[in-house]
C-alpha cells in the first residue's frame, strides 16, 4: 500500500480527472445511467459531431496493479459492450505514476508474451503524478467478440490454423477466452451492483480526512477499497471496524453476529432497513463533521473526542436484531398459539436488569442532569422525577427490548474493567449518545405525546425533561442523531413499494463543507413521483429532531439537491444558530 506522502491518494486522482474531464466539456458523473449501479468511479460524457461519447473511468490508487485489474477490465468490456458500441465508449483504467503495471496478458501463450494488454484489447492507461499530471494512453475500444474475431484472423494469416492440419486446434483457441471469461465473471459474481450500500463520494473524502487519530488506519482501508472493489460491502464493514477497535480500543475483534442476523431480519420484516453497514456510514459521515469542526477550532464544551464517536457510531444499533427478535417471537405466539400474553425469551429483567441496568443507569442519568431543568430536580420532587425516568428506562428494556437502552448499558458494561479507555471522556459520552439516539427515547424524554402508552410513558412525557439537547453539552448525542436520520443512501428494503421510492431518490453524498459557523452537507437525489413519497416521510422525520436539537454557535444545514439539474431543492433542513431551525417542501 503507497503512503500518503508518496503518492496521490484516490480523492485527489479522482479530483484531477475531474477536472481534466470538465476543462474539455464533458459532463462528469458517479454513475452511469444505462448502468446505475456498475461501481465506475467517473463516466463522463459529451455529444460531438460524431455522435456522443461516453467514458467509463476506474481509478486505482494502490502500488500494485495486477492481473486482477486485466479480469476486472475484460468484465467491463463485455458487461459495457451489452448497450453501448466500441466507437461510443472507451474504458479507462488510471493510476499512479508510480505503480508496477503488469501488461503482460495472465492468459498469454509463449509467443504473446511481448504483447501490451492494454493496447491489444482496447483500454486506456492513464498515469497520475503526484502533482496531478496525467499521462493519457488511450486504445480504441473493442468488444470480446470482435477481439476472439480478430487474433483468429491474425492466426490464419500466420498459417497456424491450417486447414486439415490445424498447429492450434480449434478447441484450444477457445479455451482461454472462456477461461477469462468465466473467470471474470467469477472474480465480480460475489459483488452485486445493484445491492451497493456506501457511498463512494463518502469515502473518497475520508481520504482527505485531517484531524483524526486513526486517520491513517482508515486510509489505508478506504483507499485499498476503493481501488479493488473486491470486497463486499459487509465484509468491508466488518474489516473496518476490526481494525479499529483492535487498534484503538484494544479490544476484542468487533462482533460480527449483527451481520449475520441481516438476512433473517430482512425475511422477517420486509419494511427492515440495513442497520449493519448503515452504521459504518453513519460512522464515516460523522467523522467528516467532526473533522470539520475540530479543524476550525469549534469544539464543543465537553470536546469532541474521536474515540468516543468510533464507540457510539459502531455500536449504536448493535442490539436492534434483540429488539426485533423478540417482538417476532411475541408475533408468532400470538398468531399462531392463539395467546394474547406478551411472550419473550429474552430474559432480560432478571439477566440484565438485575445485573447491569441498576448501576449503569445511574451513569445515563448523572450524564443527562446537565440538560434537565435545575428546579425540577431538587430535593424529594427531584427525587420523585429520577424516579419516573428510571421506571421509564426499565419499562423500555424490559419490556420493548429497546436496542438503544440495550446497546448503551452493554457498552458500559463491555468496558467497564478495561483500563485503557477512559470511562468519563469516551465510554460514557459514546454510552449516552446511544441511549439517546432511538426516537422512542429521546422523544418521550422530549415530551411528544402519543396514544395508548403505559402510564410510565405517560408520566415520562409529561415530565418532558429533556427541552432540549445541546451540541455544546452532549455533542456525540447530538450528532448521532442528526446522523442517524439522515443517512439514507443504500438502505434497502425488501418491501417493493418502499423500496421503488428509496430506489427512485438515489440518494448520496455531493458535498459537506464548513463556512465561518455553517455547517453545510448536501445530498443529491432524483425527484420522482415515487421519490418524493420518501422525501415526504423524511420530512417528517427531521421536523421531529429539529425541535429538539440545539447548536447556539454552529449552524448545522442539510440541502437536498436535484440530481438532473444540479440545484437545490425546498427540502432544506437547518438546526442550530442565530436563526430558527426550518424545514420547508
Amino acid at each position: 500500500m503507497l503512503l500518503q506522502s508518496q503518492s496521490p491518494n484516490f480523492s485527489d486522482m479522482t479530483s484531477w480527472l475531474r477536472a481534466d474531464f470538465e476543462k474539455d466539456k464533458y459532463t462528469v458523473s458517479d454513475m452511469c445511467d444505462r448502468f446505475p449501479y456498475l461501481p465506475v468511479d467517473l463516466f463522463c460524457t459529451r455529444d460531438t459531431e460524431k455522435g456522443s461519447e461516453y467514458w467509463f473511468v476506474l481509478v486505482a490508487s494502490i502500488d500494485d496493479i495486477s492481473d486482477y485489474f486485466q479480469q476486472k477490465l475484460l468484465f467491463y468490456q463485455y458487461y459495457i459492450s451489452l448497450e453501448y458500441e466500441p466507437s461510443e465508449y472507451k474504458i479507462v483504467l488510471a493510476v499512479p505514476e508510480t505503480a508496477k503495471v503488469e501488461k503482460t496478458p495472465y492468459y498469454a501463450e509463449k509467443e504473446e508474451k511481448e504483447e501490451d494488454f492494454y493496447e491489444v484489447n482496447g483500454f486506456g492507461l492513464w498515469t497520475i503524478s503526484s502533482d496531478g499530471k496525467i499521462d493519457k494512453k488511450t486504445y480504441p475500444a473493442i468488444t470480446l467478440s470482435d477481439k476472439i474475431a480478430k487474433d483468429y484472423r491474425t492466426l490464419m494469416e500466420k498459417g497456424k490454423l491450417k486447414k486439415g492440419k490445424p498447429v492450434i486446434h480449434p478447441e484450444e483457441f477457445a479455451d482461454r477466452y472462456i477461461h477469462f471469461a468465466v473467470k471474470g465473471i467469477v472474480e465480480h459474481s460475489n459483488i452485486k451492483f445493484e445491492e451497493s450500500y456506501i457511498d463512494s463520494k463518502l469515502l473518497e473524502k475520508v481520504l482527505k480526512l485531517k484531524n483524526v487519530s486513526y486517520k491513517d488506519s482508515l486510509y489505508e482501508l478506504v483507499d485499498e477499497h476503493l481501488s479493488m472493489k473486491s470486497k463486499t460491502d459487509f465484509d468491508f464493514c466488518t474489516d473496518t471496524f476490526n481494525k479499529l477497535w483492535l487498534e484503538n480500543l484494544n479490544d476484542e475483534i468487533y462482533p460480527d453476529e449483527h451481520k449475520r442476523l441481516e438476512t433473517l431480519l430482512v425475511e422477517l420484516y420486509p419494511k427492515y432497513r440495513d442497520h449493519y453497514i448503515h452504521q459504518l456510514q453513519v460512522f464515516l459521515l460523522g467523522l467528516l463533521i467532526i473533522d470539520l469542526i475540530n479543524g476550525n477550532k469549534m469544539k464543543s464544551q465537553n470536546g469532541f473526542p474521536d474515540l468516543a464517536w468510533l464507540l457510539a457510531a459502531s455500536f449504536h444499533d448493535f442490539a436492534y436484531p434483540i429488539q426485533k427478535y423478540d417482538d417476532y417471537v411475541c408475533r408468532f405466539a400470538n398468531r399462531c398459539l392463539g395467546t394474547t400474553a406478551k411472550w419473550s425469551f429474552l430474559g432480560l429483567k432478571s439477566d440484565y436488569y438485575e445485573q447491569s441496568f441498576s448501576s449503569n443507569i445511574e451513569h445515563i442519568l448523572s450524564s443527562l442532569m446537565e440538560c434537565f431543568p435545575a428546579e425540577d430536580f431538587k430535593g424529594q420532587i427531584g427525587t420523585n422525577n429520577f424516579n419516573k425516568i428510571r421506571q421509564f428506562f426499565h419499562h423500555e428494556i424490559t419490556e420493548l427490548k429497546n436496542h438503544g437502552l440495550v446497546a448503551s448499558l452493554g457498552l458500559i458494561k463491555k468496558f467497564e474493567n478495561n483500563p485503557k479507555t477512559d470511562f468519563s471522556s469516551v465510554v460514557l459520552p459514546a454510552a449516552v449518545a446511544i441511549a439517546l439516539h432511538d426516537e422512542e427515547i429521546c422523544q418521550n424524554l422530549h415530551g411528544v405525546k402519543s396514544n395508548e402508552v403505559p402510564k410510565c410513558v405517560s408520566l415520562v412525557q409529561e415530565l418532558a425533561p429533556l427541552h432540549e439537547l445541546s451540541f455544546k453539552i452532549h455533542p456525540l448525542a447530538f450528532l448521532l442523531i442528526l446522523c442517524d436520520n439522515i443517512q439514507d443512501w443504500g438502505r434497502h428494503y425488501k418491501d417493493a413499494k418502499l423500496e421503488k421510492q428509496l430506489k427512485d431518490a438515489n440518494i448520496r453524498l455531493k458535498d459537506i463543507f464548513l463556512n465561518s459557523d455553517t455547517l453545510t452537507i448536501q445530498l443529491l437525489f432524483s425527484e420522482t413521483r415515487e421519490s418524493l413519497k420518501f422525501m415526504a416521510r423524511k420530512q417528517e422525520s427531521l421536523e421531529t429532531i429539529e425541535e429538539l436539537l440545539t447548536s447556539p454557535d454552529i449552524r448545522f444545514v442539510i440541502e437536498y439537491w436535484n440530481r438532473a439539474k444540479n440545484v437545490p431543492t425546498s427540502y432544506r433542513f437547518q438546526v442550530g444558530g442565530k436563526e430558527e431551525a426550518t424545514i420547508s417542501n
